[in-house]
């Protein structure tokens, strides 16, 4: 079990100091140097005058000496003022001028890093990692800039060092089972740092030893490497060690040590020491009760814009306890006393690494906006693809604040109210974003759709048939579906097909549609299959043809397609196939569909156990179960959907599905009624849809798969022995093979035996088994 204590902070942290941590530098000599258009010297002032590395930072001062050398060629120079131009550190923000900077710094940084310059590397993985290179057109290499960290590393560059350890550990919270990334292996490169002062090395050090990542917790070892980067200035640092000395794990708790730590922290604004000075100082815990202090403490939380509702409810009570003068010093005191982030902590937002979410993904656009300017268009479909991505978020997101909203002015009170008009403004905020976002992206995808990049054809498409970012047009909608179309996009086929036969919002064509279906149904596309077949059934689209609509029902279903499997299953039960009303076949496909989660096979299903129908016997116990189950899928989507006619449609389910449950409730005593809702409340939908692995097939082939042990191959033997679809059926070597794909993990073939097992005698069974246990896989010859 993880520490409470643990708090790593998975952020690109970038204190880049170069080799080694800062020693005092002589800024005056080095400013001599630099005068005489040195430079190196230039480069080096600037960069330590930034980074406050060995002497005050001073933001103007860096910018004029980075100006300077970058106007001399020096490409770490030219790298230093695009970020400052890029963050408006030192100078009024200019991202034009900033990107030209980096397109001028690639090839220098590039060429430094391939002669081994440990500083040039560390640059060029930040601008690999940012896509912010130029000699890659402003492209994400994150391979690259690995490689390329991790050779500054090993020349021991500190800030590669720390950054190579949080790329690892990275890593390792993503796929925690790789080998390659490990907390052990971060740890060795983070010591690494640490031991010459990095301050940031030394906390996460301090974490992962106070963690059970590397083992048996190490108290005392983790607080010597906090310690460290807490005197360093690191308020993160600073807070854990105050937690840890005040908690007593490394010995006797000293409270008077923990409340310097959380001071030095909350002197820097942060969030978590200032709450606890304020809760100490109020509750007296291990020091003096005094309301003046907690005051003061609250005050500057509050100026900060940090309202935690614990310090409201203090506020409210301390300011009774004050009379109007005490507050008033307080406030005073309050206006005194200083807020100052230390240079360390404040590296940790600076640089390229360091900047927020936002001018991150600020950055970014501006790259591609150029690269797009250039004609690359692979750069208009990212971006516009982002923007869409953005966009759909936000409009999740207004939407849930209007229903919020709607929640608290339903209260009736008038702090209900006033919420509902905060939530208001901020929904109406979102949705003018997303808006935004979907014009951005109309723009940009209109630029990739024109030169074939189909992907932005079908997102086009949409966004003229939703009327996002732009008018509702269905002559562009059918324009950019249809060269989707042309291009063999199967989401973009389908849909069109879609709207040809519903014949609202484009011009019903019906010829077109059943010519995209058929397209799609020959490369095995499950939902072209199931929509064939219902044209082929319903005959309204193409003259009616039983056989067609259950060829391609069978083809879609056998891929485990949950709307085929149901469908399929009202087709043998309706009679509709050649050999008559077959409940057996029914059921299994019933029961296919309702695993997967479809409330209207569900529903079938609990019908055919009620009355006994296709199954071994009847059970209401089972009927009520599936019932319940249905329902409660209709609730699920009830819940979220929002469509006034899928609203009405679901009501009418589920009225169908309380009238159903009342009759078979009506053969049930209360507690076999309760068992079902247990056994119903533990449903988990599962999902057998594997496009394009429909049994039909060369039987030779799918022979040979399955001697070899292929657990696809086995099940698809198993459906041709039990159809007859490759000459008679044979029952036992059809429940062989599907017990074999059963035992190799296959999903569907349990619930094929299981439906096959009813129609087969106890001596065939017996016969299956015995020649399932004697199937040896055969092994492939060697060459």
């Amino acid at each position: 079990m993880k520490s409470a204590i643990l708090l790593i902070g998975l952020v690109w942290g970038t204190m880049a100091w170069g080799a080694e941590p800062p020693k005092e530098i002589d800024r005056a000599k080095l400013e001599a140097r630099a005068a005489k258009n040195d430079v190196a010297a230039q480069f080096e002032l600037a960069h330590a005058l930034y980074w406050a590395a060995g002497m005050d930072r001073d933001l103007e001062a860096s910018a004029k000496w980075a100006k300077r050398a970058a106007k001399a060629g020096n490409a770490k120079a030219q790298f230093l003022q695009a970020i400052q131009l890029l963050l408006a550190h030192g100078v009024e923000g200019d991202s034009k001028a900033a990107i030209e900077l980096l397109i001028q710094a690639g090839p220098g940084i590039e060429k430094a890093a391939l002669q081994g310059d440990a500083q040039a590397l560390y640059i060029s993985a930040q601008l690999y990692f940012r896509g912010c290179n130029s000699v890659n057109n402003f492209k994400l290499d994150v391979l690259l800039a690995r490689k390329q960290l991790k050779a500054a590393a090993e020349k021991g560059n500190t800030e590669a060092i720390n950054l190579l350890a949080l790329d690892i550990f990275n890593q390792y919270k993503q796929a925690p089972k790789d080998p390659k990334n490990t907390p052990k292996l971060a740890a060795q490169w983070w010591l690494r740092a640490a031991e010459v002062g990095h301050p940031f090395a030394a906390k996460m050090l301090g974490d992962l030893l106070y963690s059970d990542l590397l083992g048996p917790r190490k108290p005392k070892e983790a607080a010597r490497w906090l310690k460290q980067a807490a005197e360093l200035g690191l308020d993160e640092a600073q807070f854990i060690y105050a937690r840890l000395l005040e908690s007593g794990v490394l010995g006797a708790a000293d409270q008077q040590s923990a409340l310097k730590w959380y001071r030095r922290a909350a002197m820097q604004g942060h969030q978590l020491s200032q709450e606890i000075l304020v809760d100490k100082y109020f509750h007296g815990k291990f020091v003096e009760k005094d309301f003046e202090q907690s005051f003061m403490w609250l005050t500057l939380l509050e100026r900060q814009g940090n309202s935690p509702p614990l310090a409201l409810k203090i506020k409210q009570t301390i300011i009774i306890q004050l009379s109007p003068d005490q507050q008033l010093a307080v406030l005073q005191r309050a206006d005194a006393l200083k807020i100052k982030v230390s240079p360390v902590t404040e590296n940790d937002s600076m640089g390229l690494l360091g900047c927020s979410l936002q001018t991150k993904l600020s950055i970014r656009a501006e790259l591609f906006e150029w690269r797009i300017r250039k004609g690359d268009t692979v750069a208009a479909l990212v971006l516009g693809m982002e923007y869409l991505d953005r966009a759909k978020r936000l409009t999740l997101y207004h939407l849930h604040l209007r229903d919020k909203a709607g929640q608290f002015a339903r209260s009736g009170t008038e702090a209900g109210r006033l919420k509902a008009q905060e939530l208001m403004r901020r929904a109406e905020q979102d949705e003018k974003a997303a808006n935004e976002f979907y014009a951005d992206s109309v723009r940009l995808l209109t630029i990739a759709a024109e030169k074939d990049l189909v992907l932005a054809q079908h997102n086009l498409a949409a966004l003229y048939l939703l009327g996002m970012g732009t008018k509702k047009d269905p002559a562009m909608t059918a324009k950019w579906y249809e060269r989707a179309a042309k291009l063999k996009n199967p989401r973009a086929m389908s849909r069109l097909a879609e709207l040809y036969v519903e014949g609202n919002f484009l011009d019903k064509n019906i010829p077109r549609a059943v010519e995209l279906y058929l397209a799609l149904a020959e490369t095995g596309n499950a939902n072209a299959q199931n929509n064939l077949a219902v044209m082929y059934l319903e005959g309204a689209a193409v003259g009616q043809d039983l056989p067609k609509a259950e060829e391609f029902f069978r083809k879609s279903a056998r891929q485990g397609f949950s709307e085929a499997q149901n469908n399929l299953g009202t087709f043998m039960l309706e009679g509709h196939s050649r050999k008559g009303i077959d409940y057996v076949e029914a059921v299994k496909w019933f029961t296919l569909s309702a695993r997967q989660g479809n409330a209207r096979a569900q529903i079938a299903l609990g019908t055919a156990y009620h009355f006994g129908d296709g199954v071994a016997k009847k059970d209401s116990r089972l009927a009520y179960e599936w019932l319940l189950i249905a329902g409660e899928t209709f609730q699920r989507a009830f819940r979220t959907t929002r469509n006034p006619d899928y609203i009405r449609a679901l009501k009418m389910n589920l009225e169908l599905v309380a009238q159903n449950k009342r009759k078979v409730a009506a053969a049930l005593s209360s507690k076999e009624i309760e068992a079902a809702g247990e056994r119903a409340a533990k449903f988990v939908a599962i999902n057998l849809y594997h496009p394009n692995q429909a049994a039909a097939g060369d039987p030779k082939v799918i022979q040979a798969k399955a001697n070899r042990g292929d657990r696809e191959a086995q099940f698809q033997l198993g459906i041709l022995h039990m159809k007859g679809l490759d000459g008679p059926a044979n029952l036992v070597q059809a429940y062989k093979w599907l017990t074999l794909a059963k035992d190799a993990g296959h999903a569907l073939a349990e619930a094929e035996r299981d439906v096959l097992s009813q129609s087969m005698k106890n001596e065939q069974i017996i016969a299956a088994k015995r020649l399932a246990r004697k199937f040896e896989p055969v092994k492939l010859e060697k060459d």
